[in-house]
């Protein structure tokens, strides 16, 4: 299975909050630049607020090609991705939001959301620059042992017309899945270890193994995390006229969400899924149906599967 897991990074669903549409960070944002002639030590990390432990993250940068620069060249700076331009910080103590002449910066959780971290030459930053997303949450959490998945397509005519158009043999079969009524899938992180002791649990890794498991199954992943094709589904807008006048677009494409037991509903994923790895995001449901709003939606199966 050809899986992309060095994400480059991520949209927030928090940009869900004013537009329905799909997650992709070229159509939401500024971001994200990526990297050219240029390399941090790391291109993400999940950071808590001050006093709790993983309060802080360091990054280095090194050029990947032999230019002319010196350390004194090397600049950074945050970019918003939503959230604000200040949820991590240069300093612990002051908001600080730009460093210059050093290949190496620490940063540090200042409120929750995500940015993202940019290095560039100062006066060639077009051909040497690279980037990092951070994600502040309030506290760490339990870490989660196992990912129960909810796979659904809706049974709407134009959800299907995507369906029998776009998707793959697998998603078009009623056996061994019925996917228009739904159902769950669950992966532990005993199943993953067994078959890939290198990886890392998380909801990523726990739907790569899901994947790979099922006949027919096919997934690949865009830049930034979020889901590009899922049995050769992608993501369609749908344009809606009345009278002759365009009114609206109504995209369909496979939305993700999570819920914590006992809530009784769907919320939409804060992070991609690589960056989910604990119990109250445990459950997770990929549908791919036409999100008419950002308030909308889908139902939660009537019971959850349990340890």
């Amino acid at each position: 299975m050809n899986k992309n897991y060095l994400f480059a990074g991520f949209v927030v669903i928090m940009m869900m909050a004013t537009v329905a549409v799909p997650f992709m960070a070229s159509e939401e944002s500024d971001a994200l630049s990526g990297n050219v002639n240029m390399a941090l030590s790391s291109d993400r990390a999940i950071l808590y607020l001050q006093g709790q432990k993983g309060h802080s993250a360091t990054f280095t940068a090194s050029l990947t090609d032999t230019p002319y620069y010196s350390q004194g060249d090397i600049y950074w700076r945050l970019n918003n991705l939503g959230d604000g331009g200040d949820v991590v910080s240069f300093s612990d103590t002051t908001f600080v939001g730009t460093v210059q002449g050093t290949d190496t910066v620490t940063v540090y959780g200042n409120n929750l959301g995500s940015i993202e971290l940019e290095v560039y030459v100062n006066g060639d930053e077009l051909h040497h620059h690279a980037s990092a997303v951070i994600v502040v949450l309030n506290s760490p959490t339990t870490t989660a042992t196992e990912f129960h998945f909810w796979f659904q397509v809706y049974s709407d005519a134009q959800t299907q017309y995507y369906v029998q158009t776009y998707g793959n043999s697998a998603v078009n079969s009623s056996s061994p899945h019925n996917w228009t009524s739904g159902f769950w899938v669950t992966v532990t992180a005993e199943d993953v270890a067994d078959d890939h002791p290198t990886w890392e649990f998380n909801a990523g890794t726990a739907l790569a193994y899901a994947v790979e498991n099922e006949v027919g199954w096919a997934i690949n992943f865009d830049q930034y995390g979020w889901i590009s094709n899922f049995m050769g589904l992608g993501s369609y807008g749908h344009d809606i006229y009345e009278g002759g006048q365009y009114v609206s677009t109504t995209w369909y494409y496979w939305a993700q969400y999570h819920c914590t037991v006992g809530s009784g509903t769907w919320a939409f994923n804060d992070r991609a899924l690589e960056f989910i790895d604990t119990e109250d995001h445990a459950y997770i449901g990929l549908v791919f149906w036409g999100s008419p709003s950002a308030d909308a939606l889908p139902a939660l199966p009537t019971s959850l599967p349990t340890a």
